[in-house]
């Protein structure tokens, strides 16, 4: 089984999209610091890989989290945004874990949700996502002048089918995009295209219902 499917219904709860980074992340519980690697970050959390020494110390009793009683984290990281380096604070709450197979060393992906933030942190956390998404958004968005599943969009573009799917949410929200169908039938497509095509449509069955016009008047005469 591919890592990624291990912890996947856990990620499918995002409500926005992620990007992979791998960098390094100092992790802060009850006074005592841990090091760890931020795998991914969104606007509301994050996920860390760690060792399962760190997992232990976070949370001895490998009990099932629940949000009432989830371990509360402090995360410290670095981060270049616009050229800057920015130093990241934030604090949030533990809300899952999945054992990974062996990775050197790497072992467990713990998932957090985003408490409270340092400083500017959350506003340098919003400018490195929105210059990550920027050029990916453009690529599905130049697609999309017709109705397109997941899948198409990305083989059209050359990325990976859940990017795509990460990203099409945050389109749909600013208005971007539009969905039409259901399950596998699914398609997306841009806004003013749709409504552009829809004109178009109108346009085309005017003329015809003229011409049906002129005809009916044309055999009655």
């Amino acid at each position: 089984m591919e890592k990624d499917q291990l912890y996947k219904p856990y990620e499918e709860q995002r409500k926005y999209p992620r990007i992979i980074i791998n960098c390094p992340v100092n992790v802060g519980f009850k006074g005592k610091d841990f090091r760890a690697m931020l795998y991914d970050l969104s606007p509301d959390g994050l996920q860390i890989r760690c060792d399962r020494n760190t997992l232990k110390a976070i949370h001895p009793s490998g009990a099932f989290i629940k949000k009432e009683t989830a371990p509360v984290l402090d995360v410290a990281f670095s981060l270049l945004v616009r050229n800057n380096n920015r130093q990241i604070g934030a604090t949030g709450a533990m809300y899952y874990f999945v054992l990974l197979p062996d990775d050197e060393g790497v072992e467990v992906a713990i998932g957090m949700q985003f408490k409270s933030f340092k400083g500017r942190s959350s506003k340098y956390i919003d400018e490195f996502i929105e210059d990550a998404l920027t050029p990916i958004e453009n690529r599905i968005l130049s697609v999309l002048t017709v109705p397109r599943s997941i899948s198409e969009i990305a083989e059209l573009i050359g990325t990976k089918i859940q990017d795509v799917d990460g990203i099409l949410p945050k389109l749909i929200y600013d208005r971007e995009v539009i969905s039409i169908g259901f399950g596998k039938d699914r398609k997306h497509v841009r806004l003013v295209s749709a409504i552009t095509n829809m004109i178009d449509n109108f346009a085309n069955l005017e003329k015809r219902l003229t011409s049906l016009e002129q005809n009916m008047e044309g055999k009655k005469e």
